[in-house]
């Protein structure tokens, strides 16, 4: 129980790694403010940790509208008097042709990935910086790394999150308060569903790489599970790892060796 009298936010907490990340932290002890936008999967995941025995609330909240974020924070303060750790999980991953590339997706995709992480982490730090100790851990990309043909987008918004980490974390460190980012590697989720779309050869391409696309595949040979994302995300949130910040971690089966 290394997280109880802990509280984490933890955004785009209704699937995948934001909701494996919700439930272990649950299970560590922590009271866990499980955000989405979609309200049915955030509070499918609040029953999910209440059902195990876990604290939980679900708040649902747009990310991209400040007042929104404002709103939550509040909920999360009136239910259990603070917030100690913050995961910047939510995001978006659409492929679409650079050359079709719109100027809707592209705000969106930003708004998303970047702007409604900047809300949060800038509202949560404040509360943070009143108690003088916190976590906030970003989830970048390894396609902040390597680039992806049809993820301009993302690849640059994910890149992004990578320096917003790092700057973030010289302005609180003076207030003991952790910054660093997780950049997960290919993980069964619904976004990587997107790209594999049922397509065993596509996966194969993903673990066993190819010229063109995943270069040298995976060499651990396998698509990680949000469990795996999430295990390093409540790693970062540890008191073992209170002396990191400002860093980028891979969580990728070694994809980024090269």
């Amino acid at each position: 129980m290394q997280f109880q009298n802990r509280v984490a936010l933890i955004t785009g907490a209704g699937r995948g790694i934001g909701r494996a990340t919700a439930q272990g932290f649950a299970r560590a002890g922590a009271s866990v403010v499980v955000n989405d936008i979609d309200e049915r999967y955030a509070e499918r995941t609040r029953d999910d940790i209440t059902r195990e025995g876990g604290r939980a609330i679900a708040v649902h909240a747009d990310i991209t509208v400040k007042g929104q974020v404002e709103k939550m924070i509040a909920e999360a303060e009136k239910a259990y008097g603070s917030i100690h750790i913050l995961v910047n999980n939510a995001g978006i991953f659409s492929p679409m042709d650079f050359f079709d590339l719109d100027e809707e997706t592209w705000d969106r995709t930003f708004s998303i990935n970047m702007k409604g992480m900047f809300f949060c982490a800038q509202l949560v730090s404040k509360i943070m910086m009143e108690n003088r100790y916190g976590r906030i851990i970003n989830l970048a990309s390894i396609l902040a790394k390597i680039p992806f043909k049809k993820y301009v987008h993302y690849c640059a918004s994910k890149a992004a999150v990578i320096q917003f980490t790092k700057a973030l974390a010289l302005i609180l460190s003076e207030y003991g308060i952790t910054v660093n980012a997780v950049a997960p590697g290919p993980t069964y989720t619904d976004m990587l569903n997107e790209v594999i779309k049922g397509d065993p050869d596509m996966e194969k391409i993903i673990i066993h790489g190819d010229a063109e696309q995943f270069r040298i595949g995976i060499p651990l040979r396998r698509i990680a599970q949000p469990e795996d994302q999430a295990s390093m995300i409540r790693f970062l949130a540890s008191e073992e790892a209170k002396h990191i910040t400002g860093q980028l971690i891979y969580v990728d089966g070694g994809l980024s060796i090269f």
